[in-house]
């Protein structure tokens, strides 16, 4: 059985970003952070001080300039979001930023084009479910959103996202478990066992909304204790990990 690449990220930029981050450090899980310049669905964004010290710690990467979802822009605009969102990045921590998460998930052949031309070397999507990479770095799989989803979101996203064989067993195992944090530790199981990769990823907006720091406090704790061949890693480790860059 291979080692276990367990690797973590948390999207939109929510001050509540830097408490997600003393958690990590805490039990050593890798994390990397999606974040925006500022946010157009009105939720605050953390402060380029804020941003620094996070960067020290943890992989930073573009979410656009105004998490505005791609899709829905005319091209020259969803080109100026993606590096103007760069820039800002760049700009405040003084190095190159190599990742990209698609706001909303919203992307196709044309943003994913325009991604890489900006100069990032891959793109994370929010397709759940899989524990295998894709061949497409631009198209970097996720396994399990940290939210405690209704059984019809998980099945509407198994079936949209397709690749039924590969991701059967791991669906069947999500929806037979209706403790949200057996889910998950059921879900690293089976990627132990099954996969090469887990990916948890999530919002500190909804931890906090739903106060759930506790609960994910013990997942930590129990993947880091019960799991022993796990490699952790942020999201451009399992780039590394997984695409040889």
């Amino acid at each position: 059985m291979s080692q276990l690449f367990l690797t973590t990220s948390w999207d939109d930029g929510y001050p509540a970003d830097m408490r997600l981050a003393e958690l990590l450090s805490k039990y050593n899980i890798g994390g990397t952070f999606y974040v925006p310049r500022s946010n157009s669905e009105g939720r605050p964004v953390i402060q380029k001080s804020e941003l620094v010290e996070l960067g020290e710690r943890f992989e930073i990467g573009g979410h656009t300039k105004d998490h505005k979802e791609l899709t829905r822009l005319n091209s020259e605009d969803a080109q100026g979001q993606i590096v103007d969102g760069k820039n800002y990045l760049e700009d405040v921590l003084g190095h190159a930023v190599n990742g990209f998460c698609y706001p909303r998930g919203g992307y196709n052949s044309t943003i994913k084009g325009q991604v890489q031309r900006a100069g990032f070397v891959y793109g994370r999507t929010i397709k759940n479910l899989f524990c295998r990479p894709k061949s497409d770095p631009f198209e970097i799989l996720t396994t399990i959103q940290f939210y405690p989803h209704t059984k019809i979101t998980y099945l509407k996203n198994y079936i949209k996202h397709g690749n039924y064989q590969d991701r059967f067993k791991l669906f069947l195992s999500v929806m037979s478990e209706d403790v949200f944090e057996n889910k998950i530790t059921n879900t690293v199981e089976h990627c132990s066992s099954h996969g090469t990769y887990c990916h948890i990823w999530g919002h500190s907006w909804e931890i906090e909304k739903m106060d759930a720091w506790n609960q994910l406090e013990e997942l930590f704790s129990v993947i880091t204790k019960q799991f022993g061949q796990i490699k952790f890693g942020n999201n451009m480790d399992f780039f590394r990990h997984s695409y040889g860059g």
